[in-house]
């Protein structure tokens, strides 16, 4: 797992970031409380306004008991430029997210 993560890092500096797109497709995987790996959807209404959707899932398991998340978030955000930094952008914004637990305990 850490060995992903240094994967990820290395090839997110190494890679060339674009410095405009309208929508982006990623992959994210965490440690999270209710997804563990999740998809995210990000498009551009305007300039600065963007929407983003994320679904993900986490599995537990113990001996004789396994649950399985499911969650779904939606946000709006508002990207503004650091003057300091090139091609780089804050975002302010706000959304809900909601997920449900699976048991067969």
């Amino acid at each position: 797992m850490i060995a992903l993560i240094i994967a990820l890092f290395v090839v997110t500096i190494t890679g060339q970031a674009q410095s405009t797109y309208k929508s982006a497709i990623d992959l994210r995987v965490s440690d999270g409380y209710y997804d563990e790996v999740a998809t995210s959807l990000k498009t551009f209404l305007s300039n600065p306004a963007a929407i983003e959707l994320n679904i993900g899932f986490r599995v537990y398991g113990y001996i004789g008991y396994s649950w399985f998340n499911l969650s779904a978030s939606l946000s709006f955000q508002y990207h503004f430029k650091i003057r300091s930094v090139a091609g780089l952008r804050w975002f302010i914004g706000g959304g809900a997210t909601a997920f449900n637990t699976f048991s067969s305990y």
